[in-house]
């Protein structure tokens, strides 16, 4: 929930490390080291994504979807299926996908928040048929807030 939350407000993973880390000490305690552990990842298999999925509250916005083949292999007969949270269906067709390929999604002006769009991808690898189903998401950020700084002296807090 962390980097969902990062994400929202731009955060890049060092920011969001160090906010943690300033969190930990201001409750009292020690900022905890993360260990980085070493993991053997699955090989990339092909996908559908969004790109600059983070955008601002109140005015209308596009984003990228995105086609993305790791393979050496062609993905071929490639459908892309999104259901936008607002019930609109947008398909689009290749016949072949090398390396990556997108397309735009246009949006009007959406409150803050966070909306869902349900992918489906279907796609033809060495003449089997695949499909995968995900949920993306697409975040909306509201205005901005603006923190009151405030300044104490040592004799408001301990007396004079």
């Amino acid at each position: 929930m962390d980097r969902q939350v990062a994400q929202l407000f731009g955060l890049t993973d060092d920011e969001l490390k160090e906010v943690k880390e300033s969190l930990a000490v201001l409750e009292g305690g020690e900022a905890e080291i993360e260990s980085e552990e070493v993991v053997d990842l699955p090989p990339n298999m092909p996908g559908v994504s969004l790109k600059d999925n983070v955008v601002e509250e109140g005015s209308p916005f596009s984003i990228e979807a995105v086609v993305s083949n790791p393979l050496e292999d062609p993905l071929e007969s490639v459908a892309v299926r999104l259901e936008l949270h607002d019930g609109r269906l947008i398909e689009r067709m290749f016949a072949e996908v090398k390396g990556e390929i997108s397309f735009p999604l246009n949006f009007d002006a959406l409150k803050a928040g966070e909306y869902a769009i349900k992918a489906t991808f279907e796609y033809t690898i060495k003449d089997i048929p695949k499909k995968v189903e995900k949920d993306l998401k697409v975040y909306v950020k509201g205005p901005k807030v603006e923190h009151i700084k405030r300044t104490f002296r040592a004799e408001d807090l301990f007396g004079a």
